[in-house]
């Protein structure tokens, strides 16, 4: 279990800031984020808490979305030629990955293809304060991160490593209260993707499980509603905020299954965002997973309202949750073709093993196809 130094969650802490920057010795603060945060105003907050204690600071808000390494190079480059002290991620998954491995590399002036993998980190870097601003991801608290190699066929490149865990993880839900219903929509089916991944992959056991199924639990009664209603329901925004983090906690421990791995075959090449493909692929997935542990798909099925309680009601009942949130439809209307499926399952199966490793359910690259044109 491998947790930030501190996590501060609560509406409003982000009055805070300062102080709990103070106290990890911040005095150049650089901030990354995208440009969408940045024209919310909650780049500006936080700018604004940060002068109140005279923390010197700049902006970074070129991230994209399923950001390529070419937006670490430069937010590192950026730090290090600022001589910054510290990087605050404040955004959603892509923000906070991004200035995580930023962090890693600004003060090295390594080669980022250096630290790919897992513990090839080789110092904790510059400080990181991560800061969320939407209900998803939970990157706030793991020590990982990913991005899209594009010099090389779309490749998604992965650091893992106990050394990009944040100094800080400030978890303020009323950041998130005026987030489009599409980002609350797709940053709230990876906190479910993660959590019921969580739940159901080898690994998981007693030290995961209560994380993962109070997240299950936290978003299937309020995803919904968070979506219809935004800033009216601060309730379901404070509740999909906790349901990240815990999701993301448990998947530190448990892993993560075979939709993991199909969705990182699909957002560098056909441009479909995490959320959506997730979406996408998580009924039929849980569908093909049913056999290897019923009685988890159960509890699945309870949880999201399942009127007979039955396991093999679980992946309807996710598939209506994706539905009322607007994520429904089929891969076809992104542009994946019947001719693509062969090709972009084998690659899956070949670059993920580790998530199919953990899936609880063997997938072999005729699998990983079937299940593709299942989403087809």
């Amino acid at each position: 279990m491998r947790w930030p130094a501190q996590v501060v969650f609560g509406r409003g802490t982000l009055r805070h800031l300062g102080g709990h920057a103070r106290s990890f010795a911040v005095h150049r603060a650089l901030i990354v984020t995208d440009a969408g945060v940045r024209r919310a105003g909650i780049v500006e907050a936080v700018a604004a808490v940060l002068r109140k204690e005279n923390i010197e600071h700049d902006v970074f808000a070129g991230v994209h979305p399923d950001p390529p390494i070419e937006d670490v190079i430069e937010a590192a480059r950026m730090a290090r030629e600022g001589r910054f002290d510290s990087i605050l991620g404040v955004g959603g998954g892509s923000a906070m990955d991004t200035a995580k491995a930023a962090s890693a590399l600004a003060p090295s002036g390594r080669v980022l293809h250096t630290l790919y993998g897992e513990d090839h980190v080789p110092a904790p870097g510059l400080i990181k304060i991560l800061i969320p601003t939407t209900g998803g991801s939970g990157s706030e608290i793991s020590g990982s991160c990913n991005f899209s190699d594009h010099s090389a066929g779309n490749l998604k490149r992965f650091l893992i490593s106990h050394h990009l865990l944040a100094d800080l993880a400030l978890v303020d839900p009323s950041l998130s209260d005026h987030a489009p219903a599409a980002v609350t929509a797709e940053s709230g089916i990876d906190a479910v993707t993660h959590a019921l991944e969580a739940f159901t992959c080898r690994a998981a056991g007693d030290f995961s499980d209560p994380w993962s199924r109070q997240a299950l639990v936290l978003a299937s009664r309020s995803l919904r509603v968070a979506v219809a209603e935004g800033a009216a329901a601060p309730q379901a925004r404070d509740d999909m905020a906790l349901a990240a983090m815990l999701g993301n906690a448990a998947a530190d421990i448990a892993g993560l299954g075979a939709v993991h791995g199909l969705t990182h075959g699909l957002t560098a090449r056909f441009q479909i965002s995490h959320g959506r493909s997730n979406a996408l692929l998580l009924p039929p997935v849980m569908a093909y997973n049913l056999a290897a542990c019923p009685e988890r798909f159960r509890d699945i099925a309870v949880i999201f309202g399942a009127r007979k309680a039955r396991a093999e009601e679980a992946p309807e009942a996710v598939a209506h949750l994706c539905a009322d949130i607007g994520l429904d439809g089929r891969l076809r209307d992104f542009g994946v073709a019947q001719d693509d499926i062969t090709g972009i399952a084998t690659a899956a199966v070949a670059r993920f093993p580790k998530h199919f490793g953990a899936n609880p359910r063997d997938v072999t690259a005729e699998d990983a196809a079937s299940l593709y044109r299942a989403a087809l």
